[in-house]
């Protein structure tokens, strides 16, 4: 894993961020959807390297009515995972219904 193009944070010049970073599960960048191990989903919102250890902030897209596949885009939840966590980027669209999105569940969550 890396970033790419990082550049130092202004108010923490230890810690670099990036727009774009090359995970296991290949390029990511901003605004790109990521799953995780725990189900977690959500909209990239940058990359992070502290200590050695790569973070991403998303924005959660809470599962929808308990359908890990239909997630609601209107959450304003942030959260910094690791990086290591991520399963993969997801395929979306859009539903007939406003700020609500279809994911594409990588066949490997279905099977745990």
């Amino acid at each position: 894993m890396f970033l790419v193009t990082p550049r130092p944070c202004k108010l923490q010049p230890d810690v670099m961020s990036s727009h774009t970073a090359v995970l296991e599960c290949g390029l990511v960048a901003k605004r790109d959807m990521l799953i995780f191990g725990d189900w977690v989903c959500g909209e990239v919102l940058a990359f992070f390297l502290i200590s050695d250890i790569h973070f991403v902030e998303i924005r959660v897209f809470p599962a929808v009515d308990g359908d890990m596949s239909l997630r609601d885009t209107s959450s304003m939840e942030c959260v910094f995972k690791e990086c290591r966590y991520v399963v993969d980027a997801c395929v979306w669209h859009a539903t007939e219904t406003e700020h609500i999105v279809r994911v594409c569940i990588p066949p490997i969550l279905e099977l745990a």
